[in-house]
């Protein structure tokens, strides 16, 4: 007896002797998924939604104004002199900063190098296991040390008289104790979600709010910190100018009415000739600057113990001439 089978013809889309499809993956259940952990709110975020507030740009041109204005108050005011006399601009005061902003921003940039070639030099070496016990390490001595920095910062705070001959160890004080702390916060919450694995973690709100403290803490000690070295900068070029006054170039300041300086050092001549524009002139003066049409002279005498500064406003009635130090004046007016 002959069985007869009938034979299925292939599918539409399978191709003659291809062999069938496999079996398309199911879903994973809710049992098998893997939870990746997530990563929280950052100090990234925080700066970028504060940029997002204040432009940049703005921040930067106002921060130089603010240490343009400190380097322009301490370097009028070793001479005795209000530094509003000259009625600074605020280009005035931008240009000022960049003499006591360079070295300071060099310094920083120098140290987020540094940081970050030996970051990456170190880092793929170490292991789990190191990594645990540096943590360890870590908890204990920034603690120590961030404690010991913001408390130093204190005093700095309360007594900035003591720390006058040392600029910036208030600010630096208080930017290195707040990352050390931050740092050593960091490294005991590693070791608690090492040791339980259920443990919460805290809310984005409550993560921003603290990196937003932390950002805010040390961009008032870099202020801080930038604004002291402004201000010792400013006092130290007036400074500079006190010990090479003598090979300034020397001016001879005519001027058309008697201006009674009779200051150290300073003399006064009575031009001859009824025909000369300017009857006065007088002698042994050197022009520290000029700013806002003000004039700042100094007797070649002066000194910080025992000088009186010149402020002129500078008018067609008053001329000057410049000599090298080195050179005689010319005797006739």
């Amino acid at each position: 007896m002959i069985r007869r089978t009938r034979r299925r013809p292939p599918a539409a889309n399978t191709p003659q002797g291809a062999a069938p499809a496999p079996d398309a993956p199911t879903a994973p259940s809710e049992s098998t998924t893997v939870n990746k952990p997530t990563t929280g709110p950052g100090p990234w975020q925080v700066v970028k939604s504060v940029a997002a507030i204040i432009t940049p740009l703005t921040l930067i041109t106002a921060l130089m104004y603010y240490f343009g204005l400190i380097h322009a108050y301490w370097f009028f005011s070793t001479f005795g002199v209000d530094y509003t006399v000259f009625n600074l601009s605020p280009e005035d005061y931008i240009i000022r900063s960049a003499d006591g902003l360079i070295f300071p921003f060099c310094v920083a940039a120098l140290a987020i190098l540094a940081l970050t070639w030996l970051f990456q030099f170190i880092a793929p070496g170490i292991g789990e296991r190191a990594i645990h016990w540096i943590t360890l390490v870590v908890v204990p001595v920034f603690s120590v040390l961030g404690i010991g920095c913001v408390v130093l910062a204190g005093f700095a705070f309360l007594k900035p008289l003591d720390f006058v001959d040392t600029p910036a160890v208030g600010g630096l004080a208080l930017v290195f104790g707040v990352l050390l702390l931050t740092g050593a916060i960091r490294a005991m919450r590693r070791l608690a979600e090492r040791a339980s694995t259920d443990r919460p973690r805290a809310s984005a709100s409550w993560v921003v709010a603290e990196w937003t403290a932390v950002i805010m803490l040390v961009s008032v000690g870099l202020f801080w910190a930038a604004g002291d070295w402004s201000a010792r900068v400013g006092k130290e070029r007036a400074n500079q100018v006190e010990d090479q006054l003598d090979t300034w170039p020397s001016v001879v300041l005519y001027s058309e009415q008697s201006l009674n300086l009779h200051e150290p050092g300073v003399t006064e001549s009575v031009c001859p000739g009824v025909e000369s524009a300017f009857g006065y002139r007088y002698d042994g003066l050197a022009l520290i600057t000029q700013e806002g049409g003000q004039l700042l002279l100094l007797p070649r005498a002066w000194s910080s113990t025992n000088g009186t500064a010149i402020v002129l406003t500078k008018t067609d009635s008053v001329r000057l001439e410049f000599t090298p130090s080195t050179s005689p004046a010319p005797t006739t007016c």
